[in-house]
């Protein structure tokens, strides 16, 4: 039997190779916890738009706590999955008990509700970063994507955000810009950088699209593994001149991060089965953000749930060191097949 605090990488039948060992601990050093699956937008590269995958919930405070309370000594806390987070009532009060334990605390935001008094509780909070969703350089195209008229709306939010940090003489929390590039939206990124630095973002991250075979999620609007020299090269003029830092997926240039590491086994680059883990707002334990995203089986990916079993009993239980297995195989679980690696830092 694998111990839950290493794996021991067996030779799975038909592999030439040993996966190499990897630490586990009791429970995970980062988690991706989702205060709610509700949204206000309706992006065609999400599966929600498309898909109920879990009933519509938000988590309460107490219920976020009993989540947190299993994660002792956790470095990372992210506030976002399947849905809006902004939308959650209790969302600064969650920011600031995360962060009184010690964690580095994150989430993605389409903006639109970040008026001025929930900004003001995000950063009295201790809220580290905060990263907006742009995949767009105007409204027309923000709309196709995001399917809502929410340009406008969210740069001013922003710059609002940016502002009133600037005001306060802060550098905390972090605003970057998150761009996730198609061929919808790609040659819009140079005008996206330009912008960000205008109202004062600190970064822009190119994030790669993953598809799920519906709206714009396809793999016809996948640029993965294309080169494209002359834009990125734009890119980076424009972001010297606007004064932003350009990132791609896992603090690689961006041009970089769009090439597969080992285009035979995409995945094997990813450690998060090993460090890192996602709880839906419904208390259900998933591999990893992104596979929601990249499944068909939905519940092939749920490995527990928070409130049914303590997460130590799940992290180092069966079914997920069963995952782990198949990970670190020739043959991954469905939802890993299809995935790069290093999508987010």
């Amino acid at each position: 039997m694998v111990s839950m605090h290493e794996h021991l990488g067996p030779r799975i039948p038909g592999s030439t190779s040993v996966a190499p060992p990897r630490r586990v601990r009791p429970t995970p050093v980062e988690v991706y916890i989702e205060p709610t699956n509700r949204c206000n937008e309706f992006c065609l590269t999400c599966p929600r738009t498309f898909f109920q995958r879990e009933p519509e919930a938000d988590l309460t405070y107490e219920r976020f706590l009993r989540i947190l309370d299993q994660f002792p000594g956790v470095e990372r806390v992210v506030l976002h999955g399947v849905g809006e987070p902004l939308l959650a009532r209790d969302l600064p009060g969650m920011v600031a008990e995360a962060n009184g334990r010690g964690a580095r605390v994150l989430f993605n935001t389409n903006a639109l509700a970040l008026h001025r008094r929930l900004a003001e509780q995000l950063v009295q909070a201790g809220l580290d970063e905060l990263r907006v969703s742009m995949d767009a350089a105007d409204r027309e195209t923000y709309r196709a994507i995001r399917g809502v008229d929410g340009y406008a709306k969210a740069i001013r939010r922003t710059q609002e955000f940016c502002a009133y940090r600037r005001e306060r003489g802060l550098d905390r929390p972090r605003v970057s810009m998150f761009f996730m590039a198609m061929r919808e939206n790609l040659s819009q990124l140079p005008a996206v950088i330009e912008k960000a630095g205008a109202i004062g973002v600190d970064c822009v991250v190119l994030q790669r699209l993953v598809y799920f075979d519906a709206g714009l999620a396809i793999a016809e609007q996948s640029v993965m593994g294309e080169e494209a020299e002359e834009l990125f090269d734009r890119c980076e003029q424009s972001a010297r001149a606007a004064g932003v830092e350009l990132l791609g997926s896992g603090r690689k240039d961006p041009h970089q991060s769009l090439q597969p590491i080992d285009s035979r086994r995409p995945w094997s680059g990813c450690s998060r089965p090993w460090r890192s883990t996602y709880v839906t707002a419904n208390g259900n334990v998933l591999p990893c953000c992104i596979a929601p995203f990249a499944t068909q089986d939905y519940g092939g990916i749920i490995l527990g749930n928070v409130f049914e079993q303590p997460v130590s009993e799940i992290w180092g239980g069966a079914e997920y060191e069963s995952f782990r297995r198949a990970h670190a195989s020739e043959e991954p679980p469905e939802a890993c097949r299809g995935c790069g690696t290093r999508w987010m830092y």
